[in-house]
């Protein structure tokens, strides 16, 4: 959930709270139904996600960490489709930088 809220806080400066919201709520309503964390997953008017109080502790970990990763991979595909593929890596870039490398990138490599 911690990487929604990055994309959240990144991308709601861009198309505000109303279209993060937007943007989320259509995500999730793409996912498959069947997913057994998708009953727990509720979206705050601010665009935030939270779990509902009943689930318990080791089935909230699992989610957590595990049964929710579908959610910011659809956003950031809907992202790509909306404002294109580049647009969309530049600002999951921004959020999540590549670490550096000792190979030279293209772009600073001498003609």
């Amino acid at each position: 959930m911690r990487i929604c809220e990055k994309l959240r806080l990144q991308l709601t400066p861009l198309i505000g709270t109303a279209g993060y919201h937007a943007l989320i709520t259509r995500s999730l309503a793409l996912l498959t139904k069947d997913e057994p964390w998708n009953e727990h997953v509720r979206i705050q008017p601010d665009g935030a996600i939270t779990l509902t109080p009943r689930v318990e502790t080791p089935a909230r970990n699992n989610l957590l960490l595990k049964d929710a990763v579908p959610i910011p991979a659809q956003i950031l595909t809907l992202l790509a489709t909306f404002i294109g593929e580049a647009l969309a890596v530049n600002l999951a870039l921004e959020i999540w930088p590549l670490p550096p490398t000792d190979e030279p990138s293209p772009t600073r490599q001498a003609k």
